[in-house]
């Protein structure tokens, strides 16, 4: 008979405390590895099992993302859609005087070609056509345009975020615009306008063009409150999130930033956005001192953010989520299709990655054999941050593999009583 205090009357408590110390002594190599400039946090379903430096805040590079993602779904929502609308008036025999490219922010605006050309190391998804936008623009009746503009209006003017070093130089990011197409670049090679917007407008002419529109020249310019032409919608958010974490698109973090900005306080900027990011935080009861939201990418060297902040927003979603369905499977999609192969964590870790010259960060989820699901996030910062970080994923992901290891529920249950 089971004495009356045993703790085998409270079996689920006794099991949580074995599998995690389990877990914990399985982590042991990697824990025994993280320095002062690394963290690492570990929670199974949302409770911490290891916490190391875990609420001191490291450089994230692109680990920043999975805040933007978080936050943009909460703000905007997952259904919310970007629109690009073309304004102006036709006349009756088809000519417009002033027509305007009305950019919605979308990052995904892009030609069919564009994902062919190989300009992206890992090129765009779900795009948004902007042959369909010419085409409508052609069944509207529209056959010249005396002048094409570019209204970029929607979001503030500043083409970079603050900590950028050359990022733009790099190929990194484009000059951040509230219309983009193609990322920014023009024609089938690598060249970008120092204006996205311009870029944009030189794009949708020739788009035009090609349709047997004649079209005069093509500026950047004001908006109008002229009629709607033609508009074409984006994907919806959780689809934006689930590719912005798959490609570690920047592009796409910076605009989504900018659309936060623009939602809670009607200022469509960077500072606008990262002070939303923090007060998301704050409102989830996840404690920010020593954080810095300087951009939405992870591209920026001022960016700071812990692991614990990093597990307890993962922990946030679920695996129907498109946070959880948008990390990169590990040795087969976006940014870990060529890592962890022939580990257990092949096919079935999600992470998002982070790297910049002295940051290597690895945070997202594994789900168990038993339905659970592990929330981690380790961030090395430093000299050589992506040979000490990487040389112990597999440990990292070995140790994940045992769990659950330790008794079950039923065997730690109230003993048989024993009948005379």
């Amino acid at each position: 008979m089971t004495p009356l205090f045993s703790l085998r009357r409270v079996p689920e408590p006794l099991v949580v405390v074995v599998r995690s110390s389990k877990l914990s002594d399985a982590l042991k190599k990697v824990t025994d590895a993280v320095e002062k400039s690394a963290c690492l946090a570990v929670a199974v379903g949302g409770r911490f099992v290891v916490q190391d430096n875990a609420s001191t805040p490291y450089l994230p590079g692109s680990n920043e993302k999975i805040i933007t993602a978080a936050v943009a779904l909460d703000v905007l929502g997952d259904d919310f859609r970007y629109t690009t609308a073309v304004r102006g008036r036709v006349k009756s025999d088809g000519a417009v005087s002033r027509m305007v490219l009305v950019g919605g922010g979308d990052p995904l605006l892009s030609t069919d070609r564009y994902p062919r050309l190989g300009l992206n190391r890992y090129p765009p998804i779900d795009i948004t056509r902007v042959e369909k936008l010419a085409d409508d623009v052609v069944a509207a009746g529209v056959r010249r345009v005396d002048s094409l503009v570019a209204d970029a209006s929607r979001y503030d003017r500043k083409t970079d975020a603050p900590g950028w070093v050359n990022a733009i130089g790099r190929g990194d990011a484009s000059p951040l615009s509230a219309l983009m197409i193609n990322d920014g670049y023009i024609g089938t090679g690598s060249t970008r306008r120092a204006s996205s917007a311009q870029g944009a407008v030189e794009v949708f002419r020739d788009l035009l063009v090609a349709r047997g529109v004649s079209v005069g020249k093509a500026t950047e310019g004001k908006g109008t409150d002229d009629p709607v032409i033609a508009s074409i919608k984006s994907v919806p958010m959780s689809t934006v999130v689930r590719e912005m974490l798959t490609t570690s698109d920047n592009n796409t973090a910076e605009l989504v930033l900018k659309e936060i900005g623009r939602e809670v306080s009607e200022s469509g900027s960077t500072a606008a956005g990262a002070k939303a990011l923090k007060a998301s935080l704050k409102a989830w009861g996840i404690d920010t001192a020593g954080h810095v939201f300087a951009d939405g990418s992870g591209l920026s060297e001022d960016d700071r953010i812990s692991c614990s902040t990093l597990v307890r927003v993962l922990a946030r979603g679920d695996e129907d989520g498109a946070m959880f369905l948008g990390m990169s499977v590990a040795g087969k999609t976006g940014t870990l299709k060529s890592s962890l192969k022939g580990t257990p964590g092949e096919g079935v870790l999600r992470a998002k990655t982070g790297t910049l010259k002295k940051t290597r960060a690895l945070s997202g989820y594994f789900p168990t054999k038993n339905g659970e699901t592990i929330q981690f996030s380790f961030i090395v910062n430093g000299d050589r941050a992506k040979v000490r970080a990487e040389s112990l994923w597999d440990d990292l992901v070995r140790g994940f593999a045992t769990y659950p290891s330790g008794a079950a529920p039923s065997d730690l249950g109230p003993l048989p009583v024993e009948l005379s």
